[in-house]
């Protein structure tokens, strides 16, 4: 596997993620087309739920970033694709004496199944040190595959010192991939044990290594038939997986996207881990320090859908998290409303008495708006609900306005008065 497979692996693991479900939630997503108009207004402390133990570590702040180049209403021209960031490995270890095995002459096909032969008994007697050496004296056009043999098997019996034998190869062999290969193998099969010696290693460039510390995340959700981890398994790996971000040394927009890969990641079976998260990005400030128009759509997006799958899951749980993020930030005002909306697509009329206790603001808006489109819109798209979903589009709402699409429809009348009620009460 190389390096740029693995990225692309992991890279589908967490943007992927959220890519693959949104056709999928399509019908429960409100889009926002004017979302950077949100900003974190709040002034009260609100309560935070109890985050899983040991705390996940404070998301770092943003660091001061100059005006973006172009405004937020003009199209953003697609950044050119960047190569795959080379493995920073330390200067290769002198390869070994030549091997008392006389290794075969390229070119000839008995001879090529004689080295297999010799290199699997020597993996077969876990002679993998010998095995290394007489790998190094096959001809060049024979190494590459005879490393991979090796390497497969000597990364799951013995991992860090796979690692460090292949640093003996040549680059030419396939250094960097049989790298990558090696660690992807390691955190499938023990996350924390791989996260702690990436996190004590200086081997390798920040993005790959998060690139790992992510898929380690992964590998802690898909158990992938080893022995199940306990809760306390779980916090640990999500702690060193933080802590590694924040002293990786990504740059600001790279570390904005690893968030955003972690909660994708998250949400697929550790949804409240992922609310911690959001919880503390949206403390954080960082939303609205971002200036790239299209990460911060992503970051929206994350937002929505982690409020449409908790929300479906567990409404009361998926609440109370919303109301411990920042008030009125744009976190807060899409996770929640989102959270109404899944209910009120499905035909359940949510109870959001809750908003009374909230700090009027854009928040409680989306949400009264977001629940009204859903109840319009359970059994389909109506033109009321199109009316609610233009406001929703701009984040340009009209009570008023809203009050009367609610008179018009046909909602029973116990829906139709609670809303208008909460209207009255709040906005």
């Amino acid at each position: 596997m190389s390096v740029k497979s693995l990225r692309v692996v992991i890279t589908y693991t967490g943007v992927g993620v959220l890519l693959l479900l949104l056709p999928l939630l399509s019908a429960f997503l409100i889009d926002a087309i004017g979302a950077r108009s949100l900003s974190a207004s709040a002034t009260r402390e609100t309560p935070e739920p109890p985050l899983p133990a040991p705390p996940i570590p404070a998301i770092r702040p943003a660091a001061p970033r100059p005006a973006p180049s172009v405004t937020p209403k003009k199209p953003v021209a697609a950044a050119a694709a960047k190569p795959a960031t080379p493995l920073a490995v330390r200067a290769p270890i002198p390869p070994a004496a030549k091997p008392p095995v006389e290794p075969p002459r390229g070119g000839d096909a008995r001879a090529d199944g004689r080295w297999s032969e010799t290199l699997r008994t020597l993996i077969e007697k876990k002679d993998f040190q010998q095995a290394l050496t007489y790998l190094l004296s096959l001809p060049p056009d024979q190494q590459a595959h005879a490393a991979r043999m090796l390497f497969n098997a000597w990364g799951r019996q013995d991992p860090q010192a796979a690692l460090q034998a292949a640093q003996r190869l040549p680059e030419e062999v396939g250094r960097q991939s049989i790298l990558g290969f090696i660690l992807a193998l390691w955190v499938d099969l023990r996350p924390e044990e791989a996260l702690a010696y990436l996190a004590s290693s200086n081997q390798f460039a920040p993005d790959f290594g998060w690139q790992i510390a992510l898929q380690s995340l992964s590998a802690n959700i898909r158990e992938n038939g080893r022995e199940p981890l306990d809760e306390a398994a779980h916090q640990r790996i999500l702690a060193s997986a933080f802590a590694y971000l924040n002293s990786s040394g990504l740059d600001e927009a790279a570390y904005d996207r690893a968030i955003l890969q972690m909660i994708g990641i998250l949400s697929q079976d550790r949804i409240e881990d992922a609310a911690a998260v959001l919880l503390r990005y949206a403390a954080s400030g960082r939303m609205s320090a971002i200036t790239d128009p299209a990460l911060f759509e992503q970051m929206v997006v994350t937002a929505k859908i982690l409020g449409v799958s908790f929300g479906a899951r567990d409404y009361a749980a998926a609440v109370e998290w919303g109301r411990a993020m920042q008030a009125n930030s744009a976190a807060q005002a899409y996770f929640l409303s989102n959270v109404a909306y899944s209910q009120a697509h499905q035909g359940r009329f949510p109870d959001i008495s809750w908003l009374a206790d909230m700090e009027p603001g854009v928040a409680q808006v989306r949400v009264i708006a977001a629940t009204a489109m859903g109840l319009l819109n359970a059994s389909g798209q109506t033109p009321l609900g199109a009316q609610l979903k233009r406001q929703l589009d701009s984040d340009r709402f009209d009570p008023n306005g809203i009050a009367g699409i609610l008179q018009q429809s046909s909602l029973p009348e116990a829906e139709k008065s609670a809303l208008l009620t909460e209207i009255t009460r709040n906005l």
